[in-house]
C-alpha cells in the first residue's frame, strides 16, 4: 500500500508530509484546487505526467517521493528483479524531479531509472482513476487477466500444452532447415569425404609421421653422436674399473665386519646398468628404424597432410575425426526424412492438445464473463448507473498465444439506446469512476492502492451513501484513496485528511492535515450545512458516520 507522499515545492504547496493507513481514506476541502494538487502530485509520481507546469513559481524544481509497503507476492518485485534493483522490508520508493524547464528525472530506490521503468511498476502499485487515470482497468490488454482472476479456473495445463508445442516447432523448423541445408551441401559433402577416404589417413599418423620426419631430418647428427657415445663408452674399460673397485672391498670385508658391503652392491649393480647401456646404444647405431632416403617422400606425405588440412579449415591432426564428421551429416540426410516424419506426427498431437486446452478455457472464460456481467449490473442501479449496461466480450483470434486463444474486453453502455463502447470511451469522470467502482468491488487483482477522482460527480443522498459502502467494502480488500465532495462518502472513511487553501503575503498555499474524530465531525458538518455549521447539522454528521461505521 501507498504508506507516505512528501511533496516539495509543486504549486500551492510549499512542503507536505503525508502518512497513509489501510481501509478508505479520503480526502475533502473547500476547494478543488488543493486537492488536484494531490492527484496531480501522485500522479506525477507514477509517470503519468512530467510538465513543468507543476514546477512553483520561483523555485528551480518540485520533487514528489511516494513510499509503498507492499505484500511479498506483488509482482512488482518481479519486475524490479528484472530491472535489478534491490529491496528491503519489501518496500519500494518512487521519485520524481522535474526542473522547471521542464526536464525529469526517476528513481527507485535511489536508483535512476526511465519513465517506462516506472510505468512498469505503476500496474502493481496504484491506480487513479481520474485525470489522469489511464491504466490498468481501462487498457484493454489487461482485461483477459482480469478475467482469468475472477473466473479462478487453472491456466497451467493450457500453459503447459503452449510450451510443449513451441517446443516442438522450433525442433521442427530446427530440422527442417538442417536437413534442407545438408541437402544443398551433399553433393559437396560427399566430394570431400571421397577425397578424405582416398588419401588414406591413419589414426595417429600426422603426429606420427611428424616425429619421423623430424628424426629422418636429422639423421647424421643423431647417428654420429651415437656413434661418439658408443666408442666413448666401449673403448674405456669401465666395467673393468668397476670390478676392480669392488674386488678391492671384498679384501677388507672380514676385518670390517661387512661395513663396505653396500658399496660393493652399487658397483655390482652399476656394472650390470652400464654393460646394458652400452648394448642399447650399440643397438641404437645400428638399427636405425628412419631411412633418410625416405625423407623425401615422408615430407611430401606431410605436405599433403597440410594442404588437405588447410583446404577444410582444420588442423592436420584433425583430418582423422573429420571422415566421421562427414559420415554423420550424410547419414543425417538418410534418416532426417524419417526424423521429420516423426517430429511433425509430435507437433501434430502437441497442436491438438493445445487447442482441446484452449477450447476449455474459451468456454470457461465465457462462463466467468457471464458471472461478472451479473455481478456488475448488480452494483449499477445503486450507483445511478441504472441504465447503464456492462458486457464482457470473449472474442476468438488466429494466433496461439500461452493463455489460449482469446481477446477480452470489457465493455458499457451509459445511456439507453446507445451502443456499447469500450470503458475508455466513457466521457464522464464521474459515471467512468462509478463503472471502476463496480468492477473493483467484484475483483481482487492488481494494484494494492486505489485512488479515486470525481466518484461521486453528480450524485448525492443513497446514491452518495452506496458509493460509500462499496468504497468501503472495497477498502477491506485494498487501501483506496478517495477525493470526494460527499458527505455521505466520506462518513465511510476510515482515516479523513482536509486540503485547504489560503492565502499569505500575496501567495497561495495548500495544507493538508489528517483531522481527529471531533474535527472529522466538523468537516462532514460543514459538507452537509455548508460554511454555517449547525448544532443540527453536528448531530446529523454523528449519526451518518456512526449509522456508516456499523455498515
Amino acid at each position: 500500500m501507498l504508506t507516505s507522499l512528501s511533496i516539495k515545492d509543486v504549486i500551492l504547496i510549499d512542503k507536505l508530509e503525508l502518512d497513509f493507513g489501510l481501509g478508505l481514506v479520503v480526502f475533502t476541502g473547500e476547494t478543488g484546487a488543493g486537492k488536484s494538487m494531490l492527484l496531480d502530485s501522485l500522479a506525477l509520481a507514477m509517470g503519468e505526467r512530467a510538465d513543468s507546469s507543476l514546477v512553483r513559481v520561483g523555485e528551480k524544481q518540485l520533487q514528489v517521493v511516494a513510499t509503498f509497503d507492499l505484500s511479498e507476492d506483488n509482482k512488482v518485485f518481479e519486475v524490479l528483479k528484472e530491472l535489478e534493483i534491490e529491496t528491503e522490508n519489501n518496500q519500494v520508493i518512487l521519485k520524481r524531479i522535474v526542473t522547471a524547464e521542464g526536464k525529469s528525472k526517476a528513481f527507485v530506490n535511489d536508483v535512476p531509472v526511465t519513465l517506462n521503468a516506472i510505468k512498469r511498476l505503476n500496474e502493481f502499485l496504484v491506480e487513479i482513476h481520474g485525470q489522469f487515470g489511464t491504466h490498468g482497468l481501462l487498457d484493454n490488454k489487461t482485461h483477459i487477466h482480469v478475467l482469468d482472476e475472477f473466473g479462478g479456473y487453472d491456466l497451467s495445463k493450457l500453459k503447459s500444452s503452449y510450451n510443449e508445442y513451441i517446443a516442438l516447432n522450433k525442433e521442427y523448423e530446427r530440422s527442417v532447415n538442417e536437413l534442407e541445408k545438408l541437402k544443398l551441401d551433399e553433393e559437396y559433402l560427399k566430394h570431400n569425404l571421397d577425397e578424405l577416404l582416398a588419401f588414406k589417413i591413419g589414426e595417429n599418423e600426422y603426429q606420427e609421421l611428424s616425429e619421423k620426419v623430424a628424426l629422418a631430418s636429422n639423421y647424421e647428427k643423431i647417428f654420429k653422436s651415437l656413434s661418439s657415445a658408443f666408442e666413448n663408452l666401449n673403448s674405456q674399460d669401465i666395467c673393468g674399473a668397476l670390478r676392480n673397485a669392488k674386488s678391492s672391498f671384498d679384501k677388507i670385508y672380514d676385518v670390517t665386519n661387512g661395513k663396505y658391503q653396500p658399496y660393493c652392491d652399487i658397483l655390482e649393480r652399476v656394472e650390470i646398468e652400464i654393460k646394458e647401456l652400452i648394448n642399447d646404444v650399440e643397438s641404437e647405431v645400428y638399427n636405425q628404424d628412419v631411412n633418410p632416403n625416405q625423407l623425401d617422400s615422408m615430407q611430401e606425405r606431410l605436405f599433403a597432410f597440410k594442404s588437405l588440412a588447410k583446404k577444410h579449415r582444420v588442423l592436420p591432426e584433425e583430418l582423422h575425426n573429420l571422415i566421421d564428421e562427414l559420415k554423420s551429416k550424410i547419414a543425417k540426410i538418410d534418416y532426417g526424412y524419417d526424423n521429420i516424419i516423426l517430429i511433425k506426427q509430435k507437433l501434430e498431437k502437441a497442436r491438438l492438445n493445445y487447442l482441446e486446452n484452449a477450447r476449455d478455457i474459451n468456454k470457461k472464460r465465457i462462463e466467468a464473463g457471464i458471472e461478472l456481467d451479473k455481478a456488475v449490473m448488480s452494483e449499477l442501479p445503486a450507483l445511478k448507473l441504472g441504465n447503464a449496461k456492462f458486457k464482457t466480450e470473449v472474442m476468438n483470434c488466429e494466433d496461439f498465444k500461452d493463455n489460449g486463444m482469446n481477446t477480452v474486453k470489457f465493455k458499457v453502455i451509459t445511456n439507453a439506446g446507445g451502443d456499447f463502447e469500450e470503458l475508455s470511451k466513457i466521457a464522464s469522470g464521474g459515471e467512468l469512476a462509478r463503472f471502476m467502482l463496480a468492477l473493483k468491488v467484484n475483483l481482487s487483482n492488481g494494484a494494492e492502492s486505489l485512488v479515486f477522482d470525481e466518484v461521486d460527480s453528480g450524485i448525492g443522498g443513497a446514491t452518495a451513501s452506496a458509493v460509500g459502502q462499496r468504497l468501503q467494502r472495497l477498502g477491506v480488500k485494498k487501501q483506496v484513496l478517495v477525493v470526494t465532495h460527499s458527505p455521505q462518502v466520506a462518513s465511510f472513511g476510515s482515516s479523513h485528511f482536509m486540503v485547504k487553501k489560503y492565502e499569505k503575503e500575496g501567495k497561495t498555499f495548500t495544507t493538508v492535515n489528517k483531522l481527529d474524530d471531533d474535527l472529522r465531525i466538523k468537516e462532514i458538518a460543514r459538507m452537509l450545512a455548508g460554511e454555517t455549521i449547525t448544532t443540527a447539522s453536528i448531530e446529523a454528521a454523528k449519526q451518518l458516520v456512526s449509522d456508516n461505521e456499523r455498515a
